[in-house]
């Protein structure tokens, strides 16, 4: 089993892990993508409040 994760570095030594899936094929499903881009948009809006 592989699973993919997306995550990024806040503040230079903060790594956040913000989505994950079990990866079934070589490309990245669109709606998976689309989700982690939301999910990283929210988190860096609410850092900024």
């Amino acid at each position: 089993n592989i699973y993919r994760i997306f995550c990024c570095f806040d503040k230079g030594n903060i790594v956040v892990l913000f989505n994950g899936y079990h990866k079934k094929t070589q490309r990245i499903p669109r709606k998976e993508l689309e989700k982690a881009q939301q999910i990283l948009s929210e988190y860096f809006n609410e850092q900024k409040n």
